[in-house]
Parts: C-alpha cells; structure tokens; sequence
C-alpha cells in the first residue's frame, strides 16, 4: 500500500491509500458489494461500506440510485483514426463521471492506456471528457465506430458512427493537378481552417468545394458530416509559393437528391492525426428535384501524385440531433 497525505485528486482535503488486490473466483469472492476498512498503526479504524463491487466475468455492475447519469454524448476529436496507428481520442457529453468506462463496436480498436476523465473540459466549457488512447489495427477495414460510456450507477449511452477508421495515410509527394510545389509533410500538425466555400450547395447539383488553412499535410484527409455526397474528381492541394503551410485543397462533389437538409461540418484530419473542424461550415437546400441521382457513403483515392482520400460519409457527432425538415 502506498499512502497520499492530502490527496492532490481531494484539493487536499483528504488523504488517500492505493492498494493492490486479487479478487479470487467463486464462491471464495462472490458477487457482490463489499466494505473496506482501514486501520492505522495506532489501532484506529474506519470502514466505508458498500465502496466497491465484486461482479462475475462479463457482468457490469448494478445501478446505484442516487450517483451520476450520463446525460449526453456530444462529440469526437478528431473524427478520424488512421488504421495502423495509434491515436488520443477526445470524446466528450455531460454526465460523464470520473471513473465511467468507454467501450468500442469495433474489434479492431483496443486501448493501451487507461482512458483519463476531466470533469470540465476546457475547451468545451460545460462538458465533461474522456481522452481515449487507442490501437487502430493494421488489419481493420475502414467504415464507422460506435462508442459507448457507462457510468458506476449502470447508467449509459450508446453513439454509433463517433468516428470514423480511414485508410492509408497517404505518402509525401506533389499535390495534384495545378499545386504550387510540394505540401507539408505526414508530420506536420494541422493548424486551422479559416474558409470554406461555398456556403450553400444544392441538392442534384455539382459544386467545387474550396478549404483554406494553415498546414493541411501530404495524406490528409477531409471528413463531411452527413450523407448524399459524391466525390466527382479527385482532390488538389494547393499551397502559397511564400508560405508552404498557407494550403488549400479543392474539389469537385455532387450532391444527391436524398442528402439531408441543412447544415454539414467539415474536418481534416492530417497524418499525425491532428484534426481541425469547420462547425456547420456548409449547408444543403433543396434544389430542383429533376432526377433521381442518390449517393451512399463513398470514398474517393486521391491522384498518384497526391494520395489523400476524400471520405464523404455519415458521421453521427451528437447523440441527440434534430433532423432538418426535407
């Protein structure tokens, strides 16, 4: 046992002891809540009850009345995970209790490190977080990520496509057809992205999307929430002769006649797995319904010279989101 005087986790105003234990099988250990006491040197002695539960393999813990539920899950960052790779995902919603574990619908996502709860986040003011830090297994395919948060009372919520795993993760290189030199490379952090045009895209209609910002890498890959896009050409990355990390990327997309109303997010996700999001950067209106195009979630390569991959799919980012009126 190892003891904290004036606990740093308490403020100080408490102290704390960390000890080591074995829980043996039934019926040695049955399930089942149990007390713990703690006696000092000099004889004195105090017991907590009911402070922790036994459980049998594969069975969660009772709710508790009385202690946190989770409310929301609100949110992932980034929003992508390169596979192969390992990645500190940002999951964050209000009600997450400081000892609430996170689970994944994904065999091919595991952690290697104990995921971290902050009570406040600071930078989502009003929110709770967890940083996940995650395998992504060279063999996984790509596709969505569900995610699930049960607090210690048993109360818990379940978010299908959080995030999303992609594929490759490109390679250093020109940028396609018309880039001004040589993009920043795999390593390189993501800064920013200050402007995305146009504001508006039309159902049945194609459009050349432009993304301005700072240090978007070789391999980097764009992420559009919702569903109904498709990808017409492959990407261009362009960057500023003066300034390599001045970078823009633009493409060509149509929009089909079942994608949803309203407003879309738009991300980048480097290499290195920094990400940057464009809240409700674009939005889809109703435009005249003269055909039948109607587009799923695709991926489109970029060019040999340029290998992003533009993922337009479905990401669900809130657990509860109205949906706009078609």
């Amino acid at each position: 046992p190892k003891v904290f005087l004036n606990a740093e986790s308490e403020n100080g105003s408490a102290d704390g002891i960390q000890y080591f234990v074995r829980v043996a099988a039934p019926p040695e250990a049955p399930p089942g809540f149990v007390d713990i006491t703690v006696t000092n040197p000099d004889g004195s002695r105090a017991t907590g009850q009911r402070l922790i539960e036994i459980v049998a393999p594969g069975s969660l813990p009772e709710a508790r009345p009385g202690d946190q539920n989770i409310d929301t899950i609100t949110g992932a960052s980034p929003r992508g995970a390169f596979i192969g790779q390992r990645v500190a995902m940002w999951i964050w919603g209000k009600g997450i209790a400081e000892t609430a574990t996170v689970t994944f619908d994904h065999p091919s996502v595991s952690t290697f490190r104990q995921s971290e709860v902050v009570a406040n986040s600071a930078s989502h003011p009003g929110f709770a977080g967890v940083r996940n830090y995650l395998f992504i297994d060279p063999t996984a395919t790509p596709g969505p990520v569900g995610v699930t948060i049960r607090n210690p009372n048993g109360t818990q919520l379940s978010v299908p496509n959080m995030f999303q795993l992609l594929e490759g993760q490109g390679g250093p290189g020109n940028p396609g057809g018309g880039g001004m030199g040589n993009c920043p490379d795999q390593v390189t952090s993501i800064a920013g992205i200050t402007r995305v045009t146009p504001l508006v895209l039309e159902r049945g209609k194609k459009a050349t999307v432009t993304i301005e910002g700072l240090a978007f890498a070789c391999g980097a890959q764009v992420l559009i929430s919702g569903g109904g896009l498709r990808a017409v050409s492959a990407p261009d990355l362009y960057r500023t002769p003066l300034n390599p990390f001045d970078t823009t990327l633009t493409w060509e997309i149509e929009v089909g006649y079942e994608a949803e109303l309203g407003e879309r997010d738009v991300t980048i996700i480097n290499p290195n797995n920094t990400s940057k999001t464009a809240g409700s950067a674009i939005r889809i209106i109703d435009g005249e319904a003269d055909g039948e195009a109607s587009f799923g979630c695709l991926s489109q390569p970029g060019r040999t010279a340029y290998p992003t991959v533009l993922v337009l799919c479905g990401l669900l980012f809130a657990f509860v989101r109205r949906r706009a009126q078609r």
